[in-house]
Parts: structure tokens; C-alpha cells; sequence
């Protein structure tokens, strides 16, 4: 049973599932006798998705952001020297 949800292409909906209120993306497989109802639910089945609008942090971008307050307080303490 679907109600109130969005469901992608290449969906397949097993036996006696009950979706409700989510959006399937495309190509999910939801086994026979699941209940889905939160986007947690939807995770879970499809663990390698990541959400639209979405992306996985690189290691250069965690490298950079934890750059900054390193790069910050050396600045400062040149600054700060210099006076």
C-alpha cells in the first residue's frame, strides 16, 4: 500500500509494504512486509544514496575547515608580535 508518497522510477514495492508520507528515490527495492514512513527508513534502505543536494565531504575540504582557525591564530599572533 503507497499513500501519500512520491515514488521514483525503477521502484519495487514487495508484497503487503505499506509506504507512507516519503519519497522513494529511483531504483529502491523495498522487501515484502516493510513499513516506510521516515526518511530514515528510506536511508536505510538505500545505505550508498546520497541525498539531492547533497555530497560527501572530501578529506581537502575537512582539511581546509580545520585549517582556518590554525591559519587564524597564527595570523593573530604575528599581528600581535608586531606591536
Amino acid at each position: 500500500m503507497v499513500f501519500k508518497s512520491t515514488i521514483g522510477n525503477n521502484v519495487q514495492i514487495g508484497d503487503d509494504a505499506i509506504v507512507v508520507g516519503v519519497k522513494i528515490p529511483d531504483g529502491t527495492m523495498i522487501p515484502s512486509g516493510s513499513v516506510v514512513e521516515t526518511k530514515k527508513d528510506v536511508r536505510l534502505l538505500n545505505p550508498g544514496v546520497v541525498a539531492p543536494g547533497t555530497k560527501w565531504a572530501s578529506i581537502m575540504d575537512l582539511f581546509l575547515v580545520s585549517m582556518i582557525p590554525i591559519i587564524l591564530g597564527l595570523v593573530t599572533s604575528v599581528i600581535l608580535r608586531k606591536k
